[in-house]
């Protein structure tokens, strides 16, 4: 009786242990001490090698330190030992999402918004990898369903513009680059939406004023604006190109 008493201690103390480690890991990693979580969700790993949650609290540390090799391998761990696990699936997706592998990224963003519909990060991700792989009526579905939970979210609003500018629909995006602007007047987005609609409609003049109002408004890189598929019907206008520091 003694040996078994003992052994449950024994086991109770290790795995104590293990979850002050991780307890640690985290709080460090809130700090944004990476690398010294890495090492304390290690050493939790040391006695539970199969844990989803520290595996996943692992790869969240080493995408945040740019090992995104090793972040993928604990994510993929994580997941062959609990396939729900939501956390995992959207780190693995945010990861995916840096490598431009939008496809495999919206399948794991889908995972984790069938255990939580009404989550707004995963729906906005999802609605920006649908556009920019050009699946216009996902993009929009997953769009609009954020805009239900958030009327007001501008990341919504702006997405939502860029899907009517792809769909060729230009009085659907103006209305919501206007919309934008009512709700974020100071922030550029929605002059800038506005511009490219302007520049989709031949008024190239009117575009450009536009322009100029959203580098007023903090535009940080004009440059950027020259490679931006929104803003393609401009890109060889000399005027454009002066703007845009060419």
């Amino acid at each position: 009786m003694r040996a078994v008493v003992f052994v449950s201690i024994w086991l109770a103390a290790c795995t104590d242990e293990s979850t002050q480690h991780r307890q640690v890991g985290s709080a460090l990693a809130r700090a944004g001490k990476h690398r010294q979580a890495v090492r304390e969700y290690r050493r939790a790993l040391a006695d539970s090698r199969d844990d989803a949650a520290t595996l996943t609290l692992l790869a969240h540390s080493e995408f945040e330190l740019a090992r995104l090799q090793d972040a993928e391998r604990h994510y993929e761990e994580a997941l062959r030992g609990d396939p729900d696990y939501a956390d995992a699936h959207f780190g693995l997706g945010m990861l995916l999402s840096r490598r431009q592998k939008g496809a495999e990224a919206a399948v794991h963003f889908e995972q984790v918004l069938e255990q939580n519909p009404r989550d707004l990060t995963v729906l906005l991700n999802l609605g920006r990898l649908y556009l920019a792989e050009g699946d216009l009526a996902r993009a929009s579905e997953r769009l609009e369903a954020a805009r239900a939970l958030d009327d007001d979210n501008a990341d919504a609003l702006y997405l939502l513009g860029q899907v009517a500018i792809k769909a060729g629909n230009l009085d659907r995006a103006e209305e919501l680059f206007r919309a934008l602007e009512r709700l974020a007047p100071d922030r550029p987005y929605g002059a800038y939406g506005r511009a490219a609609v302007e520049a989709r409609r031949g008024r190239k003049e009117e575009a450009l004023r536009l322009l100029r109002e959203a580098m007023d408004k903090g535009i940080d890189d004009p440059g950027s604006m020259r490679e931006d598929w929104m803003l393609e019907p401009l890109r060889e206008d000399p005027a454009f190109r002066s703007l845009t520091g060419d």
